[in-house]
């Protein structure tokens, strides 16, 4: 199997999955999910048609008409126009409505216009055709991507307190960046093939690789909030036994008992493992001014007197705390 029909294959796979789980809690039914799962929907469908090849394997099914190459048209810039409301809808974008809003019935309506005089008319080659209306296409994406996508996901960022929805509009945000990039390529392909200039196809391949980078951090957008959280889930174990570490040592040189309220189950409940880890630090900055100076016990009161000092906020102060090595 070629690479690409397994990395389609892959995505289909992900998407149909988490569909499926989606659709068993009744999250596929609820307006903000309809919304969502469309958008991943029309996305993998266009990238299934991703090539001239596979633009022909569905087109001999219509007369050979460009049938793939229009689909893909409207569901990228569909794609684009739906975001955008899903950003409007949770406060990350301008609730006043601008040009954008406009943008995607427009191309899409001038678009399939286009489809219609190509069907009856044939006024220019199919290659030329193709490269044209890539290139409009990737314009309309980039204008979505410039005047505001990545601008409201990363508003979103800032305000998200789970880490793994922030690693998922991160993914997003460099999944723009990717897509904007091959989207050069393909303009300067249109511009050349209109104005009869250089070579076009070849033009078009120069930054074609980024799309590949751009599928991985698509998969990444694909991944079940849950799988995020069981990864990091091990990352947060790994703090939580690095501070129980330092606590030990702490309590030992300050000749108190260790935290009575120790809870031996976070392996099997993930959801007592934040407060764990709350009730380890708090620990450990009750017993430490209670250490006699001496010695080593010295240079571990300066470490932890110094994470207190140097980092106020809760999260940073649990990763100096975490470094300090006994």
């Amino acid at each position: 199997m070629e690479t690409r029909n397994a990395v389609i294959l892959a995505l289909w796979l992900i998407f149909f999955v988490t569909f499926g789980r989606a659709a068993v809690k009744g999250k596929s039914f609820r307006p903000a999910g309809q919304r969502i799962w469309l958008m991943f929907f029309l996305s993998i469908l266009a990238f299934t048609f991703w090539g001239e090849a596979a633009e022909a394997a569905l087109d001999q099914h219509f007369h050979h008409l460009p049938v793939a190459l229009y689909l893909k048209y409207v569901c990228l810039i569909g794609v684009c126009h739906l975001y955008l409301q899903m950003l409007r809808e949770v406060g990350s974008y301008p609730q006043s409505r601008t040009l954008v809003d406009d943008l995607a019935p427009t191309a899409i309506g001038l678009g399939l216009l286009s489809f219609v005089l190509y069907a009856r008319f044939e006024l220019v080659p199919i290659a030329d055709l193709r490269s044209i209306v890539i290139g409009a296409r990737d314009l309309v994406v980039l204008l979505f991507i410039v005047f505001g996508l990545p601008r409201g996901t990363l508003l979103m960022w800032r305000q998200e307190r789970v880490l793994a929805m922030r690693l998922k509009q991160i993914a997003i945000v460099l999944f723009f960046a990717c897509f904007a990039i091959t989207t050069l390529g393909s303009m300067s392909a249109a511009l050349m093939t209109i104005l009869h200039v250089g070579d076009a196809p070849a033009a078009a391949k120069v930054l074609q690789p980024f799309i590949y980078p751009a599928v991985f951090f698509f998969a990444l957008m694909l991944v079940p909030y849950r799988w995020y959280a069981g990864v990091l889930h091990l990352q947060r174990l790994h703090t939580y036994y690095r501070l129980k570490h330092v606590e030990q040592v702490v309590t030992q040189l300050a000749g108190t008992p260790p935290d009575p309220h120790t809870l031996p189950n976070v392996w099997l409940r993930p959801e007592e493992l934040e407060l764990a880890i709350y009730r380890t630090v708090i620990s450990i900055l009750d017993c430490y001014p209670m250490i006699r100076h001496t010695g080593e016990a010295n240079q571990l009161v300066a470490e932890i007197h110094h994470c207190v000092r140097r980092h106020p906020d809760y999260a940073n102060l649990v990763g100096a705390l975490t470094a300090i090595r006994r």
